[in-house]
């Protein structure tokens, strides 16, 4: 007489996202000069370096060249309104960030934000025999990557935010604040002779 053991099986799959984010360095030291011209197109510079803006027109790429800061004063009244329209008010902790705890050689610094989500299949299968014979099979994987959908909407257009800038409270005053001011004080003066 033989004996002939039946198994029902059952299979359970369940399916989970998890998301990690990936913060990249690419900080690249940069010697600015001490003109306010300068220093407000290094934070122009810095922006449209996280809003991946530095393509859009060529005029703005000048704007951005810190180095030649030898400007008219209608190209300073565009640099002031673009500005303006890029002030780290609109920014602040959307894609720029406040971190008093960097280095005391830093006072700011760029990251390519990366955000992987992925999607983990498991699948477990159960028997109402030879239950240990499924001890130690591990989970089936299927992953898919994406990249980030944060965005930010600045005058009715939406830009992707791929990366971030933090930044000392010293570095914002002393690129945005203090050069806006003066240049908002000269520019305002009109000297008819």
């Amino acid at each position: 007489m033989s004996i002939v053991a039946s198994h029902s099986q059952s299979t359970a799959v369940a399916v989970r996202e998890e998301r990690q984010t990936r913060l990249t360095d690419t900080t690249v030291p940069a010697n600015i000069p001490a003109d306010p011209r300068a220093k407000l197109m290094y934070y122009l510079k810095s922006i449209c370096y996280v809003l991946n803006l530095t393509d859009v027109h060529p005029g703005v790429k000048r704007l951005t060249e810190y180095h030649h800061y030898d400007l008219s004063r209608k190209d300073i009244d565009t640099l002031i309104k673009l500005c303006e329209l890029l002030s780290p008010h609109k920014l602040e902790n959307k894609c720029i960030f406040e971190y008093a705890d960097l280095s005391a050689n830093t006072s700011n610094r760029f990251y390519d934000v990366d955000e992987i989500r992925q999607q983990v299949l498991s699948a477990t299968t159960t028997a109402n025999a030879s239950i240990a014979a499924l001890v130690g099979k591990s989970p089936l994987f299927a992953s898919a990557t994406a990249t980030s959908s944060l965005s930010i909407v600045l005058g009715g257009e939406t830009y992707r935010i791929g990366k971030i800038m933090i930044y000392r409270r010293i570095w914002i005053q002393k690129n945005y604040f203090t050069p806006m001011q003066l240049l908002r004080r000269n520019s305002s003066v009109c000297i008819i002779l």
